[in-house]
């Protein structure tokens, strides 16, 4: 009501004032999204020094779009990248902007405590700008690369060792229904606690359905003389033989448990011969693995050297510094690379 009593003049006037605040409100705009692109940039720059998943930043995120330098007198604009890892190190660069904006090669920056937030930056470095056309800015940033574990204890640190494992299943005379080798990834997994890599060939099958139902003696580390004949009919391997018969037979005795399901011979040797019945536990497995790789023994401790005298009892999964120690004198193994580049981890 009141702009409508007004003079014509003052009409005019007004539309003219609000014309001019509309022009200079976009002018602020535009400014603002030109130091907003002018710093976003200049980042191929900044982070040129560490280390980045992808050259397209895909982490990266700004913090609030843009938050306002007010305390500073403004306009400023303060992106904040965030990193993964925790800020290590803060580094501190003094210096003053002199009213010139944040340049891409040689930012200008200016010491001003604040501290960064956590968030996604890989290489365990954090930056955080910010930037104006004046007032002081300042720049934290974290190391890059430093290792966020820590340093193996030298008892654990070890030479990684290599080996592979054979698998053998046994079928009919005709070829057909072969037995059922178990799963060897445990064994990998167990094994690989104490740095010994295990890789798995194809499996190999002999054709005697005699050899399905094997005769086996617990009380020696000689095979029976069936065994012996399986052994020749796959041939010999520069791998850990792992047989697989259906069952065991002890005299007239035939249980899957003879034995508890499974026996190592030539223990220690370049050619080790593990059979274990169709149907043992993964972990039964690696139980005589290993014998083959060069434990001798059993273990009293809650470990995967401690039998259960079952074929279908799960020996645990835990292993010690001095069951890997036993279990790496084999002669079936070798050096990968001859450098202790491994960190064992019982558990």
């Amino acid at each position: 009501m009141l702009g409508s009593a007004l003079p014509p003049s003052l009409h005019s006037a007004r539309s003219s004032i609000e014309a001019e605040a509309n022009l200079l409100k976009r002018q602020a705009t535009s400014e603002r999204a030109s130091q907003d692109n002018q710093l976003t940039g200049s980042l191929g720059a900044l982070y040129a020094p560490f280390q980045i998943e992808s050259d397209h930043f895909p982490e990266f995120e700004l913090d609030a779009a843009m938050e306002r330098d007010e305390d500073e007198g403004g306009p400023g604009f303060r992106p904040v990248y965030k990193s993964r890892d925790a800020l290590e190190e803060e580094v501190d660069v003094e210096a003053e902007l002199s009213g010139k904006q944040l340049g891409p090669a040689s930012p200008r920056l200016a010491k001003r405590r604040r501290r960064p937030k956590r968030g996604n930056f890989s290489g365990g470095g954090l930056i955080s700008l910010i930037g104006g056309t004046r007032g002081k800015y300042f720049w934290h940033r974290a190391l890059p690369n430093k290792s966020k574990h820590a340093a193996c204890p030298v008892p654990n640190q070890a030479t990684r060792l290599a080996a592979c494992i054979q698998p053998v299943a046994i079928a009919n005379d005709d070829g057909k229904s072969p037995t059922v080798v178990p799963s060897l990834t445990l064994v990998q997994s167990i094994w690989e606690k104490c740095c010994v890599s295990y890789s798995i060939l194809a499996t190999k099958t002999v054709s005697h359905t005699a050899f399905k139902t094997l005769d086996e003696d617990p009380t020696t580390n000689v095979p029976t003389a069936e065994a012996s004949a399986l052994f020749a009919a796959a041939g010999s391997s520069n791998c850990i033989q792992v047989f697989v018969p259906k069952t065991f037979q002890q005299g007239a005795k035939v249980s899957k448990n003879i034995a508890g399901g499974g026996h190592t011979f030539d223990s220690g040797k370049a050619n080790p011969k593990v059979v274990v019945v169709e149907g043992a536990r993964p972990a039964v497995v690696a139980h005589e693995v290993g014998h083959a790789a060069g434990h001798l023994g059993h273990d009293n401790n809650n470990t995967v050297m401690k039998p259960t005298m079952h074929y279908n009892v799960a020996n645990s999964a835990k292993v010690s510094l001095g069951v890997c120690a036993a279990a790496r004198t084999g002669s079936v193994l070798t050096k990968t690379n001859g450098k202790g580049d491994c960190c064992m981890a019982p558990k």
